[in-house]
């Protein structure tokens, strides 16, 4: 197993379980450090926070720019493929209590400017189809677009409020719904949704 904080005394970042790795051999030699291609995993946990600014970022990790460090986005940036029985995804907003969201089956494939990601988000009170794009390189904020698809079964809002802005949180928690949705987010237009809910 293995684990990432920011530092002996900090929080758990990232948790990975029963991982398996593919490496580069000659990149890892020029480099002088490993470099993933390849990675699969019974669990993968990552640790989030919101900021002031409701960007995202690592527990422990957090920026004024959102920037990860350069050995972490180096190997964030070599990965080509992950294969995980279950994603976790623990979210502290800035303003409202923590939460999870689980995606099981997830696979994350792609390029250091593109990476897909689909799966079964299994929620609080329901299951979901995700389908995720983003276009752009995932060590900064700076730029990336993402694309989503959803196609929600006897969801709750309570269990997507973390990823809606604060002013749009409000009176949501106990409305149930299901449907379509897709979303389009870009740091620099903000996020447009459109769906079919009932």
């Amino acid at each position: 197993d293995f684990r990432l904080s920011a530092g002996r005394d900090q929080p758990v970042a990232v948790a990975l379980g029963e991982a398996r790795f593919t490496v580069s051999m000659l990149s890892t030699l020029w480099r002088r450090q490993p470099e993933l291609r390849q990675l699969s995993a019974r669990e993968l946990r990552l640790y989030l926070v919101e900021n002031e600014q409701q960007r995202w970022q690592l527990r422990g990790f957090q920026s004024e720019g959102g920037e990860l460090p350069s050995w972490l986005s180096d190997t964030l940036l070599a990965l080509r493929q992950a294969d995980l029985d279950t994603l976790e995804l623990h979210l502290q907003p800035w303003d409202g209590p923590a939460t999870q969201l689980r995606i099981d089956a997830a696979r994350l494939e792609g390029n250091r400017s593109f990476r897909r990601l689909h799966g079964i988000i299994s929620s609080g009170s329901g299951r979901s189809q995700l389908v995720m794009e983003l276009d752009g390189r995932p060590d900064t904020i700076r730029g990336i677009g993402v694309k989503a698809y959803l196609q929600l079964d006897d969801a709750q809002f309570n269990d997507w409020l973390p990823f809606l802005p604060s002013a749009q949180r409000a009176g949501l928690q106990d409305v149930p719904f299901s449907g379509r949705l897709w979303a389009d987010w870009h740091e620099r237009d903000g996020l447009n949704v459109e769906g079919e809910l009932s």
